[in-house]
């Protein structure tokens, strides 16, 4: 990565503070080199650690009785399936 180029996560994480952007759009831009050529490698990196993220929230919303077992399971499943249908999209041949 060059210096000039910042980790996708970060630049996610300043355009959620200025433009609150689902995933699938802001991955869209990403892909399409709004801010900087992001090879399909990291765009699927962040994406898995995006995965990561969203399915140890899960985890612990569930093992605090927020949500239960079941719905925990069926959330978790939704979010694989997003990202593996992200990746397709945006980052196949990663």
């Amino acid at each position: 990565m060059s210096d000039a180029r910042r980790p996708l996560a970060d630049v996610y994480w300043d355009v959620m503070l200025e433009e609150p952007l689902d995933l699938e759009p802001f991955v869209r831009r990403a892909a399409a080199g709004e801010w900087g050529l992001y090879p399909a490698a990291e765009i699927r990196d962040f994406l898995r650690q995006v995965e990561q993220d969203i399915l140890g929230s899960i985890a612990t919303r569930s093992g605090s009785m927020a949500v239960g077992p079941a719905e925990a399971e069926a959330r978790a499943e939704e979010t694989r399936q997003m990202i593996e249908g992200l990746i397709r999209r945006y980052a196949a041949g990663a």
